[in-house]
């Protein structure tokens, strides 16, 4: 059984614990929360952007125009082979006596034998000689014939009066055949350098050309067989010094 004093000591340390809590609560610790931000380090990637050089070639076109060849008349005795042919930009085929003979040379003195001396040849080319032979009438200088000379004849002069070419197609004048067809013509360069032209021996009765020297001079004579059509014409061409000796 608890006394008066008992009641009273346990009262005070009632109070006295109460107290002791007050004051606890009152000292409490006061730490200030410290908050920590994170500092947040916004890093902007910075994007760097390159251009690749563009690099523009123009292609440049070169336009290189072929020069046109001329083939030359290649001709075997017998055998013509020509190629007429049409360049542009450059001049028109001419005549050309410095050009090696078509069908040869042949040396010739007065008195050779055999009289006549026959040579086979093929007259015609791709030159067309309209106003080309300075010394020839234009109804005589015509037709079409070959750049070089048909035959060269290098005379070497002598006693003879006379001296004559001629040409005789081997197709015979046909009224049913167009005449041109067969109309061959002749054209010669003297020593001199002058030209003759002939083109029929009888006009339209005998197609066959024919040109004579009277006491004819020593040298070179370029003869040219040229064809009315340009279309090639097989025959026999003829040298003579026979006055009765001709188409």
């Amino acid at each position: 059984m608890r006394t008066g004093k008992d009641r009273g000591a346990c009262r005070a340390l009632g109070l006295l614990l109460v107290a002791l809590a007050v004051l606890m609560a009152g000292c409490g610790d006061d730490s200030s929360a410290t908050t920590t931000q994170a500092a947040t380090t916004t890093t902007e990637a910075t994007t760097t952007t390159t251009e690749a050089p563009t690099t523009t070639t123009e292609a440049t076109t070169t336009t290189t125009e072929a020069p046109t060849t001329t083939s030359a008349t290649t001709t075997t005795i017998g055998t013509t082979t020509t190629s007429a042919s049409t360049t542009t930009g450059v001049a028109a085929l001419d005549v050309d006596y410095t050009l090696p003979a078509v069908y040869g040379e042949i040396d010739l003195a007065s008195g050779f034998t055999p009289d006549p001396l026959e040579v086979r040849m093929q007259a015609g080319g791709p030159v067309n000689l309209i106003n080309r032979l300075p010394d020839c009438h234009v109804a005589l200088g015509w037709g079409f014939a070959s750049e070089a000379p048909s035959v060269r004849v290098n005379w070497s002069g002598g006693s003879e009066a006379l001296l004559r070419f001629y040409f005789i197609a081997d197709v015979a004048p046909d009224p049913e055949v167009p005449y041109n067809l067969y109309n061959a013509l002749l054209a010669v360069r003297d020593p001199a350098g002058n030209w003759m032209c002939n083109d029929d021996y009888v006009w339209q009765y005998n197609p066959s050309p024919i040109l004579e020297f009277m006491h004819p001079e020593a040298g070179t004579y370029d003869v040219w067989l040229n064809s009315a059509l340009g279309n090639p014409i097989d025959g026999t061409f003829y040298i003579t010094q026979m006055p009765g000796s001709h188409p």
